[in-house]
């Protein structure tokens, strides 16, 4: 019975609530680790699926701007194909200067945006790197992405929880990250992303005058209004 009537009843067996709130009671619980707002964060799906949804939303080629900047030992998750481009020509790789220093210094990284910057459409870097456990400047990164008009996201998954995160506050445009690692939920575990609160916002009078209102996204039935999302209609 709980699995039907538990989507709007509270549970007397269990601290979490109706499962209609569930969501929004695990990202009141996750942002403090991340240093967001609830509304700016979601757990949900797996690292790879959520890279894949942030992609869809914030990776908008054209044929000027096109490249993604990431770093070469990137976990091979990240290093994914879009709109059919080669990586030959559109995946830029940042790598050690000096092939005998495995890390990669914030300055060098600064360089590779500036050659790229005129056709440069994401930057995607991890925030803890796996491989060398270097931990790059996410603050300066973002800001100087920012300043040559690009949009940078932070792939989390050895960061989140291990190091202090303050993603509003450095105006971080998404992130994603697993929860198996240093938040210690086990395999299989629900993942998490973020995505900065200027980036949702959402124009009902552009919407009503036939417009789309808010940033391309794939959206979902569970984005939509709690407060219509079970009146069960279709948009005409």
């Amino acid at each position: 019975m709980k699995g039907v009537f538990g989507h709007f009843k509270a549970h007397e067996d269990s601290e979490i609530p109706a499962f209609v709130d569930i969501d929004d009671v695990a990202a009141q619980r996750m942002a403090p680790i991340v240093g967001a707002s609830a509304s700016e964060v979601a757990v949900m799906e797996t690292l790879t699926a959520n890279l894949h949804l942030m992609m869809a939303s914030f990776y908008r080629p054209t044929e000027e701007r096109y490249k993604i900047v990431l770093e070469g030992k990137a976990f091979p998750s990240d290093h994914i194909r879009h709109h059919g481009l080669d990586p030959k020509d559109a995946m830029v790789l940042v790598d050690p200067p000096e092939p005998t220093q495995p890390t990669v210094p914030t300055s060098h990284i600064l360089s590779v945006i500036d050659k790229h910057a005129s056709s440069t459409a994401l930057i995607l870097l991890s925030g803890v790197q796996y491989y060398t456990g270097q931990y790059f400047d996410v603050p300066t990164i973002t800001a100087y992405a920012h300043s040559r008009g690009i949009t940078i996201g932070w792939d989390l998954a050895h960061a989140v929880g291990n190091v202090g995160l303050h993603l509003h506050d450095w105006d971080v445009d998404f992130a994603v990250w697993c929860s198996y690692k240093y938040l210690n939920s086990g395999p299989g575990a629900i993942a998490g992303l973020f995505v900065h609160n200027k980036h949702g916002q959402v124009d009902k009078s552009a919407i009503d005058s036939g417009g789309e209102g808010y940033r391309p996204r794939l959206s979902g039935w569970w984005g939509g209004d709690k407060a219509t999302r079970f009146q069960m209609g279709n948009s005409e």
